[in-house]
């Protein structure tokens, strides 16, 4: 009743494209467009950093030597030459004591230290994540236990700590070292993403959501989590720079495995050897100055992402 000859009603839903709602004409499509222009926008602010932009380009020299090692590299690593040769000559960087050509040793031990870094980086700040989202929003007596079990961890000192469990354990090769390095760096990281757990659960999106019916753990990781993902990314470039420098001096110290391709080895073998008291600097400078790249490149990189996360920094 009321209506004019010649109106027709339309039922929800038929309407043309121009007329349906933005939220409806979105689709895949315009999300990854959207995704594309958030990522390109990252990089640029990576990028726009001076010491952010030296981290990436060391960064990425460093992945490009591990996967292009076998091109690049003059010998074989296991390749056996007249020992303690100086530099020149047919081995730029002259031999190790047991006679392997100590540029091949650097150019394959790329891989072995940037395993480790990506792998201890990854598999800690997961640990960390979960742990820390989980302890941090639902709290009660499991988030008590995770919490009081972090800072028991905290109190011990991490290498000495990693140094008494290697000499125990007989069984040394690459993935008992990311284990062990794994085992002793998760704790700090969770006390930071759970601090910032406590501090985002309390906002008027989180809620929201928990009005709208959303299920506790839904909210956990796809409404407090995404907005910390600043926090989770500088947490792993800590972690992996750290973990660089303690598989090295694990294996300095003789316990990882010794046969493996390593700086930290070639800094094992050249110890062994008596390469410092006899003045064979070759030997030592080369792995020493990867070794401080490598966790030099993440922590640089690091100073990108606080670019990215905080506004005040990208103002100033």
């Amino acid at each position: 009743a009321g209506v004019a000859a010649g109106d027709v009603s339309i039922p929800p839903g038929a309407e043309g494209p121009e007329s349906a709602p933005p939220r409806a004409r979105r689709g895949a499509g315009a999300r990854l467009v959207n995704a594309g222009v958030l990522s390109f926008r990252v990089l640029e602010a990576l990028w726009s950093d001076r010491r952010a932009r030296i981290g990436l380009v060391a960064l990425g020299l460093i992945v490009f030597v591990a996967i292009f090692a076998p091109l690049i590299s003059p010998y074989s690593p296991t390749q056996a030459f007249v020992p303690n040769l100086p530099p020149g000559g047919s081995h730029l960087l002259g031999t190790m004591p047991q006679g392997q050509d100590v540029l091949a040793e650097l150019l394959y031990g790329t891989r072995n230290s940037l395993v480790i870094a990506l792998a201890v980086g990854l598999l800690t700040i997961f640990l960390s994540t979960v742990v820390g989202v989980l302890s941090g929003y639902f709290g009660g007596p499991v988030g008590s236990i995770v919490n009081f079990v972090a800072s028991l961890v905290l109190l011990i000192p991490g290498l000495p700590l990693i140094i008494v469990l290697g000499a125990y354990i007989t069984t040394r090769n690459t993935w008992v070292t990311i284990l062990l390095i794994v085992a002793t760096s998760w704790a700090f990281a969770s006390r930071v993403i759970r601090a910032q757990v406590l501090s985002l659960r309390e906002r008027d999106y989180v809620l929201g959501a928990y009005m709208a019916g959303d299920s506790r753990l839904r909210i956990a990781f796809r409404e407090v989590l995404p907005n910390m993902i600043s926090v989770v990314v500088s947490a792993f470039c800590i972690i992996a720079a750290g973990a660089v420098i303690t598989a090295a001096g694990l294996a300095c110290l003789g316990l990882s495995d010794p046969f493996a391709v390593s700086w930290g080895n070639m800094l094992y073998w050249a110890q062994n050897g008596g390469s410092l008291p006899a003045g064979r600097w070759g030997q030592i400078v080369p792995p020493g100055l990867c070794i401080a790249l490598l966790a030099s490149s993440f922590s640089l990189v690091n100073f990108g992402v606080d670019l990215v996360s905080n506004p005040k920094l990208r103002e100033s």
